[in-house]
């Protein structure tokens, strides 16, 4: 079996086991793994491996990068990225003057765990 356009990839086959005798037993199936081109220009928040060839989120982004193939209407692959979002600060903690004057403010300011996928989680932040 074969990709049919515009996926492209490895053939799949499907045989009998080997020495099989009985034609009850199922097919031993090599499905084919089928894709489509990567994106032309890669949104924000992803970053493909230059090694691998995997997707993944970029740092500051949380998730686990997907790649989707979608039909159009006029049956083309649109190649489409999904799973990688920016984390969502769940507080925010007081100012700490640092030597601020006329014209110019230092400091630092404490933020609290992040909101990624409605959930609290800070694992997959860099």
């Amino acid at each position: 079996a074969r990709c049919q356009e515009p996926y492209f990839g490895a053939v799949g086959e499907a045989s009998c086991p080997a020495g099989n005798t009985n034609n009850n037993t199922p097919l031993v199936l090599n499905m084919a793994a089928c894709g489509c081109a990567d994106p032309p220009t890669v949104p924000p928040g992803y970053q493909r491996s230059n090694l691998t060839g995997e997707w993944s989120c970029a740092p500051g982004f949380a998730g686990q990068a997907v790649k989707l193939c979608l039909p159009t209407a006029d049956c083309t692959a649109e190649p489409t990225l999904t799973g990688c979002i920016a984390p969502v600060v769940c507080e925010c903690g007081d100012f700490m003057d640092e030597g601020s004057r006329q014209g110019s403010v230092s400091g630092s300011m404490s933020f609290g765990p992040a909101l990624v996928g409605g959930q609290i989680t800070e694992e997959d932040i860099d």
